[in-house]
């Protein structure tokens, strides 16, 4: 099982880097995220991926 943050609402400014280093975007803390979960075993059996919205209070 794994399990990570997405952040739908990611829109990163132009970045000028040089041809051979991998540019880096600084996201805000304070934006919402989703979870997606995904699951395998040992034998590759897997299930779909498993996402988590933000529910409403």
């Amino acid at each position: 099982m794994d399990e990570t943050g997405i952040s739908p609402e990611h829109r990163p400014p132009n970045i000028i880097a040089p041809s051979n280093e991998k540019p880096h975007s600084v996201t805000s803390p304070r934006s919402a995220t989703m979870t997606l979960i995904a699951c395998a075993n040992a034998a590759g059996s897997n299930i779909p991926p498993y996402f988590v919205f933000k529910g409403e209070v």
